[in-house]
């Protein structure tokens, strides 16, 4: 991922640094006493970084009910009957990966109640934009036809026609009302959560993430946790973290925040350095944002545009801060960029500007990336054809997720899973593949427009050294360079030569982090 030098044969790593790439008759010089490792034609690759995730956010959601995008309707409430069923000793239910299109037009609480009526049970779609909780769940938090929406036309409660609450929810704000104000969690079993995710992401080839934020309620829980496992040494990623805000009320508190947590936590493994701001919604849940209204005749509308968004950004990025932006409509996406204009006309050029998703660009937008050199963020386990988007978007069907355009006018892509809402999988390997190919499988049809099919090569590099920058550690790890982090992978095979709908089945057999092994494949072992 080194422009200047793209293959290198030989590797030297002292300590926790790389500390020559070149030749093997360079490398000769090193050999005095080391361990040598002859890959014999495997490949060897920077440290993959996943550069949108919600690992802090996952560790509470996946320690409840877990349902997944391919299930259908009756999988999903016999899914949480059997968990309801099987955990008596709890006082709540919590649940997470319901599929949006499952239900038409929505869930509602009746069909919860038949399966639990006498204990509060709240579930997040798998997109994490929508929920649905039970008649208890309302009665508890006295959430009624009295009670004020959060942000009314973008983030609610949806009701019947005598205005009581239906037991659909929409977007995060409304979302947190319910999150924040019973114990849904386990302590025991979310810690456990953390070290298998960590251990996860390590046997993809993952050495650092992008944490993305979570909700208000566990988000300082969830900074302890990472700093105790940073202090004994349990970190096997490098975390790049931000204070994440869904509501101007936490937009105006955000920067002598992120001074406060930055002063505490800013090191090479574990940085709160960025402004995160949640704009909009999904398209599933017909609140991305969008210039025009939607086939049905919603109107979505950013959750904060204008001088007030341009005016965060700029003092986030004088105050030193990176910022990154869900925003995932193309009203939205122009948001971002007219944010970006505004951050850099003030003067402000290293700041990282991350847009995050980018599935819907205005055309004349598309160049504006590189113009104020904002990252394009997506998630290519997204990039598959699917006949339900037509109805919702239209026209805009034929033009989602166009980020070969965007990097052919100049710009960095990002890739990351979205975890735990990545409905396809979290692993770098199925997101190269998916984005090279544009389908589920070779069987299945391609997502338009064809021409947007990503190259191997943008994929890794939208996976090592453009996240690396986008977390403003790209001096520090994503390329094999001098000097650099000793965070490498091995792969089974080399990318190039694998056939591409092959690709997920590429091996990981090493990870190394800082120069230490945190997952060695079996098949690896004795090598290693």
């Amino acid at each position: 991922m080194n422009r200047e030098m793209p293959y290198v044969s030989a590797v030297a790593i002292e300590d926790d640094k790389i500390v020559y790439v070149g030749n093997d008759e360079g490398a000769k010089s090193y050999e005095n006493g080391a361990k040598v490792i002859d890959l014999n034609g495997k490949m060897l690759i920077p440290g993959m970084i996943d550069a949108h995730c919600h690992p802090s956010l996952a560790a509470f959601m996946t320690s409840g009910i877990l349902c997944d995008a391919e299930m259908t309707k009756d999988d999903v409430m016999e899914t949480i009957r059997t968990f309801v069923a099987e955990h008596p000793e709890r006082d709540c239910y919590f649940g997470i990966g319901y599929p949006e299109w499952v239900f038409d037009p929505h869930p509602f609480k009746e069909e919860l109640d038949a399966i639990c009526p006498d204990k509060p049970v709240f579930l997040m779609s798998n997109g994490g934009h929508e929920g649905w909780c039970n008649s208890k769940t309302l009665e508890a938090l006295h959430i009624d036809k009295d009670f004020a929406d959060p942000i009314p036309g973008y983030s609610y409660f949806h009701r019947n026609e005598n205005g009581e609450p239906n037991g659909h929810i929409v977007e995060t704000v409304a979302e947190q009302v319910l999150m924040n104000q019973l114990p849904w969690f386990d302590t025991e079993t979310v810690r456990h959560i953390y070290h298998e995710t960590f251990d996860k992401y390590s046997a993809q080839g993952v050495t650092g993430f992008v944490d993305c934020g979570t909700f208000d309620e566990f988000e300082v829980k969830g900074i302890d946790y990472v700093a105790d496992m940073e202090k004994k040494g349990e970190l096997k990623q490098r975390i790049c973290s931000c204070f994440m805000v869904g509501n101007q009320n936490r937009l105006k508190v955000a920067v002598e925040t992120l001074k406060e947590r930055n002063a505490q936590h800013h090191s090479d493994l574990f940085n709160i350095n960025t402004l995160k701001i949640v704009n909009d919604g999904t398209v599933e849940v017909g609140s991305a944002a969008m210039f025009e209204p939607y086939p049905d005749g919603t109107v979505s509308v950013p959750m904060c545009e204008g001088e007030t968004l341009y005016n965060a950004c700029v003092d986030a990025a004088k105050a030193g801060f990176d910022i990154h932006i869900h925003a995932i409509g193309n009203k939205a996406i122009h948001e971002t960029l007219m944010a970006a204009k505004a951050v850099r006309e003030a003067g402000c050029f290293d700041t990282r500007i991350i847009n995050a998703h980018t599935h819907v660009t205005a055309p004349d937008d598309i160049p504006l990336f590189a113009k104020y050199n904002v990252l394009a963020n997506t998630s290519s386990i997204w990039h598959y054809y699917t006949p339900d988007a037509e109805p919702v978007l239209g026209e805009l069907a034929k033009h989602q997720f166009e980020m070969n355009s965007i990097i052919h006018h100049g710009a960095r892509m990002t890739l990351g899973s979205d975890y735990p809402f990545d409905e396809m999988g979290m692993e770098p390997l199925k997101g190269i593949q998916m984005g090279v190919t544009r389908q589920l499988s070779a069987d299945e049809p391609i997502m338009e427009p064809v021409s947007e099919r990503l190259t191997i090569e943008q994929c890794l590099e939208a996976y090592t050294i453009n996240a690396a920058y986008g977390m403003h550690w790209d001096d520090k790890t994503g390329s094999i360079e001098v000097g650099k982090y000793a965070d490498l992978v091995v792969l089974e095979k080399d990318l190039n030569e694998v056939p591409v709908y092959n690709i997920v089945d590429t091996k990981v057999l090493l990870t190394m982090l800082a120069g230490k092994p945190t997952y060695v494949n079996e098949d690896f072992g004795e090598r290693f």
